[in-house]
């Protein structure tokens, strides 16, 4: 009977023990234990329709919705793994034909490109079939091409033609400071070939700015001194497909890239170019300073790109003085913007005397050409005409 009384003793010992056990369990880490016993549960649920559905009845109604559910899954996994195949081929099949296609509009740019040997063509003519050539397609291996043969097309030319190459460029539409959506897209596609062509006018300058005479090195700093401010007054998209490769060949060159306002002349490579060839111009003989209208060119870009030459200054300014019967009213213009905006001369009694000249002979003209002066009182009238409106503006706004 002892023994039997203590049976229900021992069943109590048994028992669960109670939540507040539980909780006090773990070493005062109740929080563990609850998510024990919550990851158990969630186990032992995740396995209902899995290895331990074995244990669970199943009704035939029930068996017989589950069937058809497991069916309905197998169709609908067996549909999306036919829609992932097709979606691959598809894409393949689309890779494929767009690969061919560029094959075939890349070897159509490379016969043109042969071409500009084959036709023995010069730069103006290589650049016009280029830039009127529609629908090129490219890669960098070919853009390379044609910078090589744009660069043999301006050896087979002369030097005169290298600022009628500059003037070329300039007249591609895509430098246009305003254009339809449809049109700017087309052209910042083709704005590489452009620019391409744009790097081997460059370089040509760089390696042969010795072997040019003043009339050539004024008149090219001149067009690409127009050229620079062109491209960069370009419609806004091509503006952004020009900062693209602006970034590129920056970080080739190991500069920084554009962020903000820039040197136009520095960011578009030009800055070296502009140095190579003033140089050129001070190692010239001083009879070619006789060319006053080269020289004025010649000193407006590069004022106008801040290329700073004292030597190079003193010796145009002697240029102008020594032949200033020659000097006609575009060189006085360029010659002023030069001194006076720009402030490219630095010694100051090369801008006096420079002054003094100029002026004496914008009165020699006027009594030369009764129709120039009459242009200049004109336009004298229309400056004081627009300081008196600026200043009852500015008494207004007192």
């Amino acid at each position: 009977m002892a023994t039997l009384g203590s049976q229900p003793e021992r069943c109590r010992g048994v028992r669960a023990p109670s939540a507040s056990r539980v909780l006090r369990a773990h070493h005062g880490r109740p929080l563990k234990a609850v998510g024990a016993l919550a990851a158990l549960c969630g186990l032992l649920l995740s396995h209902v329709h899995g290895s331990f559905a074995a244990f669970v009845p199943v009704f035939p109604r029930q068996r017989g919705a589950r069937v058809r559910l497991l069916a309905a899954e197998s169709e609908l996994s067996s549909k999306k793994a036919d829609l992932v195949e097709r979606l691959k081929a598809e894409a393949k099949a689309a890779k494929e034909a767009r690969s061919k296609g560029f094959a075939t509009n890349t070897q159509s740019l490379e016969r043109l490109i042969e071409s500009f040997d084959s036709e023995n063509l010069g730069p103006v003519e290589a650049a016009e079939k280029l830039l009127t050539t529609e629908d090129l397609e490219y890669n960098d291996a070919v853009l390379k091409k044609l910078q090589k043969a744009m660069g043999r097309s301006l050896q087979r030319g002369d030097h005169d033609s290298l600022h009628l190459t500059v003037e070329k460029l300039l007249q591609w539409p895509g430098l246009e400071p305003t254009q339809e959506e449809a049109e700017a897209n087309k052209n910042a596609q083709s704005l590489p070939l452009f620019f391409t062509m744009f790097t081997a006018v460059r370089a040509y300058c760089n390696d042969n700015a010795d072997f040019l005479d003043m009339i050539q090195i004024g008149t090219t700093l001149e067009a690409l001194m127009k050229l620079a401010r062109k491209m960069w007054a370009a419609d806004e998209r091509i503006n952004n497909a020009m900062t693209l490769i602006l970034n590129k060949e920056l970080y080739e060159k190991g500069r920084d890239p554009i962020d903000g306002p820039a040197d136009i002349i520095g960011t578009l490579g030009l800055r070296e170019t502009f140095q190579v060839m003033a140089y050129a111009a001070l190692d010239m003989p001083k009879e070619e300073m006789k060319h006053v209208d080269a020289v004025s060119s010649m000193a407006w870009a590069l004022a106008t790109a801040s290329v700073p030459l004292a030597s190079l200054q003193i010796k145009v300014a002697k240029g102008i003085l020594a032949n200033i019967d020659k000097v006609m009213p575009p060189d006085i213009g360029k010659l002023f913007v030069a001194m006076h905006e720009m402030e490219w001369f630095k010694d100051k009694d090369s801008i006096a005397y420079l002054t003094q000249a100029l002026v004496s002979r914008v009165q020699t003209l006027k009594q030369e050409d009764a129709g120039l002066a009459k242009a200049l009182a004109a336009r004298v009238s229309e400056a004081e005409a627009e300081a008196k409106a600026e200043a009852e503006q500015a008494t207004d706004g007192v």
